[in-house]
C-alpha cells in the first residue's frame, strides 16, 4: 500500500472508529461540509444527504428505530483509490432484532471524506467501484 493509500485509509478509519465512541464531533471532523451520503436504492428509504447536517439526520435515522444499536467494521480495504467498509449491525427493535451487514464506499479527496455511499451487499458495493 503506497503512502497515499495508507494516509487515506487512516482517514476513514479514524472517522470511523470516532462514530462508534460516540464522537460525532470528530467523525465529521474528517469530512467536507460538502459531503454527500447516498442510501442506495436497495435499502429501505434510499435518499441522497447533504453536508455535515444531512451525515447527521443520516446517522439518527438509520438509529432511530432500535435499543442498544452496536455497529462494528469488519474488514476494510482500498479500491482504486476509494475504500471499502464491511458494517456489522446488531439491535434491537420494538419488535425483532437485527444482525445485518452493510457495505459503506467512502470517496476522499484533499484529506476529507467528500462521498459516502452505503449498500445492502458487497456484489453491490463492488460494482459501484468497477
Amino acid at each position: 500500500m503506497s503512502e497515499r493509500e495508507a494516509d487515506v485509509v487512516g482517514l476513514v478509519r479514524r472517522s470511523i472508529a470516532s462514530f462508534l465512541s460516540g464522537d460525532r464531533a470528530d467523525a465529521l471532523a474528517v469530512a467536507s461540509p460538502k459531503v454527500i451520503a447516498v442510501r442506495a436504492t436497495s435499502l429501505p428509504e434510499a435518499q441522497t444527504y447533504h453536508g455535515h447536517d444531512g451525515i447527521e439526520s443520516l446517522l439518527a435515522e438509520w438509529t432511530a428505530e432500535f435499543d442498544g444499536v452496536e455497529m462494528t467494521t469488519g474488514w476494510l480495504a482500498e479500491i482504486e483509490g476509494r475504500i471499502l467498509v464491511e458494517v456489522i449491525q446488531r439491535g434491537a427493535g420494538e419488535t425483532y432484532e437485527i444482525g445485518e451487514r452493510f457495505w459503506f464506499v467512502y470517496t476522499v479527496a484533499d484529506r476529507q471524506v467528500i462521498r459516502m455511499d452505503i449498500f445492502a451487499s458487497e456484489a453491490e458495493a463492488l460494482g459501484a467501484l468497477a
